[in-house]
């Protein structure tokens, strides 16, 4: 229940004990629940004057209409863009630490999609993020989170242990990625991935 000035303080605070006793460790942030460009620009206008340095800079990309999936890409850019311009600030990943919103986190060409932009705008990693799953309304979790259903955070139906359109998915974007091959479509929200 905090301000935005207590949070940045806490944060201050907290950078300053950490660096006491672990000197090299990563820390960053803010990793808020969507993508807000005015409270992380603000948060690293704070960590500048602070003298605080950001070892990664982290948010969330929830958008539910895939016409916001391509918006990924310029998010990552601005926010790659803003840090190299504070100067000191030197090498930091950029990561989506939430990835895919809840109405399409089943949707493969989504799925796919937010993969693509997140590589198109040069993120250093992301995440699936995990959902209750209304798809279920029998067996042991109906509507239970799949962070704790023991589907692999939905990539797997909890009752048997059946692979979802999801789960491919992702197993093709990862088994894709050593031999990724340049791809265009005339229209954004048509989305190409080829290996």
């Amino acid at each position: 229940d905090g301000t935005q000035a207590q949070q940045f303080e806490l944060y201050r605070r907290s950078y300053v004990a950490i660096k006491l006793v672990f000197p090299n460790a990563i820390i960053g942030g803010p990793s808020l629940a969507n993508y807000d460009k005015g409270n992380t620009t603000l948060w690293l206008n704070y960590c500048y004057q602070n003298h605080l340095i950001p070892g990664f800079v982290a948010w969330h990309e929830l958008g539910n209409a895939d016409s916001n999936i391509p918006g990924v890409a310029s998010d990552i850019a601005y926010f790659k863009g803003l840090y190299h311009g504070y100067p000191g600030f030197t090498a930091t990943k950029f990561l989506i630490t939430e990835l895919v919103g809840n109405t399409c986190w089943l949707q493969p060409g989504s799925i796919l999609a937010y993969l693509k932009y997140c590589e198109d705008g040069g993120a250093d990693g992301s995440m699936k993020g995990c959902w209750n799953d209304v798809t279920t309304n029998t067996g042991p979790t109906p509507g239970q989170n799949t962070c704790f259903n023991g589907g692999l955070d939905g990539l797997l139906n909890a009752s048997d242990g059946g692979k979802r359109a999801a789960y491919w998915a992702y197993r093709t974007y990862a088994d894709g990625i050593l031999n990724r091959v340049a791809t265009t479509t005339d229209d954004p929200n048509m989305v190409a991935l080829a290996s």
